[in-house]
């Protein structure tokens, strides 16, 4: 049973938050043509004859730098990611982020993150630990999209994947991430440590993500490879990002 990783020491200079609502919508693309809108240097991580990437939206909250305890943020975040292999380590290269806040200045500016200000809207219902319902929409210059899922079961497996435990390993649980910097394209990283998740399976009533099919790797109106969907998540980010 993948019993996920060891918690790294945490340091003055980390941050954490809670995640709420956390969903992880994925798209089937071809590897040629995700390796196509790749920096040089990534490899693409494979699932039989396809390459995955990712929309995950979710409520950031009570986010905050170990440093400055009393400032915490509360806002929508959405993540836009394929999986990769970066110099034989496995995670995620990110193409930008939206956040629903005006806070977004500082890693845009100090460390010149590809994050963008989108206005963020996520309504969830939950009936103890089962969802009755969860929708997304996100309004904006860069990162516009919708998203309605219903359902939710336990995860088994999914297409591409050996296993629950791939899955859990692969799709839900890298640590390791990847841009490309705003002004300058250099790579730079950062790490990330969470519990393993306990994702619900749910199906897609409707999705579309502007990301995606900006970049020409998700077709208008593609229906996602997948979409799990956690209530809650612990994230420390090892911060800050450094420069490959």
């Amino acid at each position: 049973m993948f019993a996920g990783s060891a918690r790294p020491p945490r340091r003055w200079h980390h941050a954490s938050s809670e995640l709420r609502d956390f969903a992880l919508i994925s798209y089937r693309v071809e590897p040629e043509r995700l390796a196509r809108a790749l920096p040089p240097g990534f490899e693409v991580e494979r699932f039989g004859d396809f390459a995955l990437v990712s929309a995950v939206p979710f409520r950031d909250t009570r986010f905050h730098f170990r440093w400055m305890p009393l400032v915490k943020v509360d806002c929508g975040q959405v993540n836009y990611r394929a999986y990769v292999r970066y110099r034989g380590v496995r995670g995620v290269y990110f193409f930008g982020t939206s956040l629903d806040t005006r806070w977004i200045a500082w890693p845009r500016l100090r460390w010149q993150m590809p994050w963008y200000r989108d206005r963020i809207r996520i309504d969830a219902r939950w009936q103890g630990d089962a969802l009755a319902g969860w929708a997304f929409r996100a309004d904006g210059d860069w990162g516009s999209g919708e998203c309605v899922l219903t359902g939710g079961r336990a995860l088994d497996t999914l297409d591409g994947f050996r296993d629950r435990d791939h899955v859990l390993e692969t799709l839900c649980h890298p640590l390791h991430g990847w841009f490309s910097r705003r002004l300058d394209q250099h790579i730079a990283g950062y790490e990330v440590w969470h519990p393993v998740l306990e994702p619900l399976v749910c199906d897609v009533d409707a999705a579309r993500f502007a990301v995606f099919e900006r970049a020409d790797l998700v077709s208008p109106g593609a229906h996602p490879h997948s979409a799990l969907v956690q209530r809650e998540i612990h994230f420390d980010v090892l911060t800050p990002p450094r420069r490959d």
